[in-house]
């Protein structure tokens, strides 16, 4: 008797990925009624996948969506708009505030905090979502009473700017945030405290220094560029940020491959209150700043020598000026510039290398860089050359 065999197909994964996507369509069709099944399925398929991304926009996948935000399919569409907010080819905006009122009224905590990921991905991509839902961001982080639902807004405040908008409100919240151990609120805070002195005050008036300072004795980076940022031409933080016993820990730091850079600004701006010298000086500042001139990164280096600037303004203080000569003739412009100065007040009270500095800044003085022959014509004058 014959034995008739049967050939079967195998389906290859190309083969496959072709079949779901053309199932988007029709997906799309029975989201459109209602359907639960349907939007989670649509979830699934946007999951890390850039092609079926595309196919879902092609067929009309958001604006169905962004409807089903305030039926029982809520949560599915919420998931589904996450996975799509990941492409940052793909225009979202619309979606955004129905997102941002599925996370401030949302019946239950997993719908809200679900829109609240959408909308911290987007915010990632936008900073000015966060200000869109920041009414729904912060309801959350008061009501919500999971962990993912502060991790969530810690991660969506994290993208803000103080260049797009009124945070003030948000600025209680995200130090309640750091306090709870989401380190994240500590990048909110650098960037809400960067050049807006009405921010600085806020944050420091709200409590964040001692966190901001314990982070920074732990090394986290995000939290010294926040002490950084608060102490910029601000001589009130600068003495409370001192009084709260950061100047060892962002002295120690000057040392650290991942630190140093944002150190050295921090304690740079932190010298700039003659009061904090003297503490910067004996927690032993000086030769981690000399090394960073000697061999950081550019920014590190017009940093350090920013802090040995003011820390030269002190009648007591000497270092070995090589480094800075160095820099002052090599380094960048915002570098140069730095270790001129540094130079020049060094030299001031130490007048034994006055013969040293004059020659380094005639040279800088006759300098392409109209910023830095101004400033190195000033040092000259605070030596008595005109």
């Amino acid at each position: 008797m014959a034995v008739t065999t049967i050939a079967k197909e195998v389906v290859g994964p190309n083969k496959l990925r072709l079949m779901l996507r053309s199932k988007i369509p029709v997906l799309v069709e029975r989201a459109r009624d209602g359907s639960e099944a349907a939007a989670r399925e649509l979830a699934d398929l946007a999951f890390e996948n850039d092609e079926n991304q595309v196919a879902m926009v092609a067929a009309g996948a958001i604006p169905v969506l962004v409807d089903l935000l305030g039926s029982e399919a809520r949560v599915e569409a919420a998931w589904a708009l996450a996975n799509l907010a990941v492409n940052a080819s793909i225009d979202m905006k619309a979606s955004v505030p129905g997102l941002a009122k599925l996370a401030l009224e949302g019946r239950d905590e997993e719908a809200r905090v679900e829109a609240a990921r959408a909308l911290a991905i987007l915010a990632f991509n936008d900073s000015r979502v966060a200000i869109d839902a920041m009414p729904a961001f912060l309801d959350l982080a008061k009501t919500g009473e999971s962990s993912r639902a502060r991790d969530l807004v810690a991660d969506a405040l994290a993208h803000v700017g103080a260049e797009t908008g009124d945070f003030s409100s948000a600025i209680p919240v995200l130090v309640d945030l750091l306090r709870d151990s989401r380190d994240q609120a500590a990048v909110a805070l650098q960037s809400l405290a960067l050049a807006n002195p009405d921010n600085q005050k806020m944050i420091v008036d709200a409590g964040a220094l001692p966190t901001l300072v314990d982070l920074s004795e732990r090394g986290n980076k995000d939290a010294v560029g926040a002490l950084a940022n608060l102490a910029h031409n601000n001589a009130d933080n600068q003495k409370a940020i001192a009084a709260a016993g950061a100047i060892p820990a962002l002295v120690e730091l000057l040392a650290s491959k991942d630190a140093c850079e944002i150190a050295a600004g921090a304690v740079a701006n932190l010298a700039a209150l003659e009061d904090n010298r003297s503490i910067i000086l004996e927690s032993g500042a000086i030769p981690g700043l000399l090394d960073i001139v000697a061999c950081g990164t550019d920014e590190a280096k017009e940093f350090a020598a920013g802090a040995l600037a003011n820390l030269a303004l002190q009648d007591d203080v000497f270092f070995h000026p090589d480094a800075l000569v160095d820099l002052a003739t090599r380094g960048t412009d915002g570098a140069k510039v730095e270790a001129a100065w540094a130079l020049a007040n060094l030299a001031v009270n130490n007048p034994q290398i006055t013969g040293l500095v004059v020659p380094v800044l005639l040279d800088l003085a006759r300098d392409d860089n109209p910023v830095a022959k101004h400033e190195a014509t000033l040092a000259l004058r605070t030596l008595g050359f005109s």
